[in-house]
This record gives C-alpha cells, structure tokens and sequence, in this order.
C-alpha cells in the first residue's frame, strides 16, 4: 500500500513539473510576439485598441438594429423636408414639384389671433403641466417600489403599472366613453344612484385639463417607474446598510441616497421630455375626445389637432403638413439646447450632451 501512494505522489509531482514547464513555455512565446508591441507606449496603446476592438464587437454588434430603425425612421425622411418649401404633387413627385418658398408656412399664422394663441397656450401649458406631474409620480413611484422585498410583489406591482403603457389610444378611448358617456356611462349612472344630476361631460371643457392628466398619468406613469427602478437596483446595497446601522429612517435614506442616484437619469428625461414640448401626444388629444369634439376645443385644442383638421378642410396638403412639422421640430430644438444648458448649471452629470 504505501509503495503504491508512493508512485501516486510520483507520477502527480511530474505532472506538475509538466503543467509548469507548459505554462513557461506559452508565457515566453506570448513574450516574444508581444516584444515588438510593448517597446514605446504607442505600440502598447495601440494593442490594447486592437484588444478592445476584438473583445467589443459583439456589444456592438447588439446596437446595429437600433442604428438602422433609427436611419430608416429619422435620418431617411429628412430628405422630405424639401416638401415644406414645395406645393407637392404626386404626378411631379418630390424634386419635380412646384417651389413655393414659405408659403406653406403662412397658412397657420394667418388664422384668427385667438386660435393661434389658444393653439400656443393649450399645447405648451398641458405639455409642461402633465410632463411636471408625471415626472414626480413616477419618482415616488419608483422609490416606493424600490422599499419592497417581496418578489412576487414587485413582478405584480411592475406589470399592473407598465400594462397600460402598451395600450393603445384608440382602444383607451372606448373605455374612457364607456366611463363618461352622457346617457349610458359608469360614472353618470352612479351620480343617478347617488341623487346627484349627470354631467354632460363632452360639452364640458372645464373638466378635460384633468381628465387628461389622468389618462396621461395612466399610460405614463409606467414606463417611468421601471426605469428609475433599474437605476435604483444599481446602487451598492451597502450604502442603505450602512444608512441603516447609522440610524437613519426610511425617508432619509430616500433623500439621500436613492434620490442623489437618480437624479443625473431624471434630469436626461425632463430634457428630452422638454425638447418634445410643442409635439403633442395626438392620439390622446384626438381619440380620448372622441374625435376632437368643437366644444372640448377651448382647453384640448393643440397643434397636432388643428393641423389635422385644417388639412382635412383644405384636402390635405402635404406641404403644409411638413411646414408645421418643421416649425415644431427647430422650436423643440431651439428649446432641448435652452434646457440642457440650464441642466448643465444644476447637474452636468444629468445633460444631455
């Protein structure tokens, strides 16, 4: 028995010489090819490039179906902005159609003064109102999902918020009748119930500021949530444990670690939000007031509506639409540069650019 360990431990002291002089000889040939390579530091920067180049090009390669929806979609029809400066044709296509200058800009300034303000008031108010509110609901949201430990709970809470992010205006707006309809909804059967006298709410555009806003906050607040949930699952756990022996509450613990690490990925999507504050959301404006009803018109009459319903009334004209398409994308612009320039005085870790 022991002559029999003694040629174990034999044969596993030269295989271990064996495995050592392998690892020897791999390090001097991975030396020799390197030698070149390391002799000045542009050789080294330059093969430390090369290495990362190789070890990346699979997270790169993720990004390539991103990059061609964002060329077919936006780059792509840039091209159409010639439209706006042409009376379009299909029979003379885009390039054989007649120049007009700025004639299609002119049609929406030369409507009554009282609309074009309303038109100004109504998008840019309930475009900041509703982005203000949403921003700080989903904020709250988002650190009281953070507080739970329970999995199946957080699985529950994140799917009942998100849902209605995937729901369509359209099939929204059914439901939103169904709840408001002046002789068969939900809520005028229940203020019957309650001896109180039903609202005409489609004639009532005192009430659509914040029937809106909770459609808006319906659909948005979602979306919101799950992203300043993820960042929040990036912090290092042991600053909360650390908090936590400290003796600090709950709330403290918010304000001074949760929202810090936040606050850089809130102040990016007020940004962009704000760059995009003279776009309404038509579907919403459109559809949940039931085709954009002339009474609603004084408090959910915006940009996108009257465009659309002024190329209805005018056959539609796609140069005008391209016009006013581009007047609200330089103004957008005009206001993303403002913005994040003011971002940068508070929090140059949260611009944009």
């Amino acid at each position: 028995m022991n002559i029999y360990i003694k040629v174990c431990r034999k044969k596993l002291l030269e295989f271990l010489k064996l495995c050592d002089m392998i690892y020897v000889f791999k390090l001097e040939v991975y030396r020799v090819k390197t030698k070149a390579l390391v002799k000045t530091p542009a050789n080294q920067a330059s093969s430390i490039r090369k290495i990362q180049r190789k070890d990346n090009w699979q997270l790169f390669s993720l990004s390539v179906p991103g990059l061609i929806v964002l060329a077919l979609f936006s780059y792509l029809p840039m091209f159409g902005l010639v439209l706006a400066f042409k009376e379009y044709r299909a029979i003379d296509g885009i390039f054989g159609s007649q120049w007009v200058g700025f004639d299609n800009f002119t049609f929406f300034f030369t409507g009554k003064a009282t609309t074009l303000k309303r038109l100004l008031t109504n998008t840019v108010t309930l475009n900041v109102l509703y982005l203000a509110v949403n921003t700080i609901v989903t904020i709250i949201m988002g650190m009281l999902l953070f507080e739970l430990k329970n999995r199946l709970a957080i699985r529950v809470y994140q799917t009942i918020v998100f849902l209605p992010f995937i729901v369509s205006w359209v099939g929204a707006s059914y439901a939103i009748y169904a709840n408001l309809d002046h002789n068969n909804g939900i809520i005028n059967g229940l203020l019957k119930d309650w001896g109180m006298d039903p609202v005409r709410w489609y004639a009532k555009p005192e009430h659509w500021t914040w029937i809106l806003m909770i459609c808006y906050l319906w659909k948005k607040v979602g979306h919101g949530t799950i992203v300043y949930y993820g960042n929040l699952m990036s912090v290092d756990t042991s600053l909360f444990e650390a908090a936590t022996l400290d003796g600090a509450n709950r709330f403290q613990i918010m304000m001074n670690i949760s929202w810090p690490h936040i606050r850089p990925v809130v102040i990016s999507f007020t940004i962009l939000s704000l760059g995009g504050v003279f776009n309404s959301d038509f579907g919403m404006f459109y559809y949940m007031t039931n085709g954009n009803k002339p009474a609603l018109r004084p408090r959910t009459d915006v940009i996108d509506t009257y465009i659309i319903r002024a190329l209805q009334e005018d056959i539609g004209s796609v140069g005008m639409s391209t016009a006013i398409g581009l007047m609200q994308s330089i103004a957008g612009f005009i206001v993303l540069m403002a913005v994040n320039k003011l971002a940068s005085w508070i929090d140059e870790k949260g611009t944009v650019f």
